[in-house]
């Protein structure tokens, strides 16, 4: 992000676990939760402060129920995602998620970046712009697994699993007539089925088996 100003669309790291809590769980993972801080608005009857947090990655409202412990009050909604680029050449991302409240709606403007100063940097582990969920992530998670299949066959078409040493440019064309020759592929089985002729993607009936 920081880079190359490109959103992570990828679901966080299930929490670790040992065996007697996995066994208590019947397999279920364990969500991480991070805590982001308090927010405070102006209302007509003074201050209004609202605990913030993110779990499994999507940023929420924190509330005490009846006992005293936290519990997800709601889940808030994304409007709006800024990218500038500092002097320096870095991308600094922020968005602006809609906290309900009965005295007015307001914007926390919250980012995915860790804090200078902070020891262990677990912000941007557990803090997701796109998080899983959401019609986006549902969307673009599936292509994010394309690539990593396409990664995937690629690497096993190489001599031990490694590219050669022979450029940049080479390791370039390699990848590029690879992904030629599956597009031909994928093209040939979808027309032997009937899905689309390589020319113009029209849709013909389906052969018989």
């Amino acid at each position: 992000m920081t880079r190359h100003g490109l959103v992570v669309v990828n679901k966080v790291a299930a929490a670790p676990l040992s065996d007697e809590e996995k066994t208590q769980r019947g397999g279920l993972k364990a969500v991480k939760s991070y805590p982001l801080g308090q927010w405070e608005h102006d209302t007509d009857d003074g201050a209004c402060t609202h605990t913030l947090a993110a779990v499994d990655g999507a940023v929420v409202e924190i509330t005490l129920d009846d006992t005293g412990d936290p519990v997800v009050a709601q889940r808030l909604v994304r409007r709006q995602v800024k990218r500038p680029r500092r002097s320096n050449g870095n991308y600094h991302f922020s968005a602006a998620f809609v906290v309900p409240c009965f005295r007015g709606d307001f914007d926390a403007w919250i980012t995915p970046h860790g804090e200078s100063g902070d020891p262990d940097a677990r912000r941007a582990e557990n803090v997701r712009l796109i998080a899983e969920g959401e019609e986006d992530f549902a969307r673009l998670y599936g292509i994010r697994n394309d690539s990593e299949a396409f990664n995937s066959a690629f690497k096993r078409s190489l001599l031990v699993n490694r590219a050669m040493s022979l450029g940049w440019r080479r390791q370039l064309l390699d990848a590029l007539c690879f992904a030629l020759l599956s597009n031909a592929v994928v093209a040939h089985r979808a027309a032997q089925v009937g899905v689309i002729t390589p020319a113009g993607g029209r849709r013909r009936p389906l052969r018989s088996a």
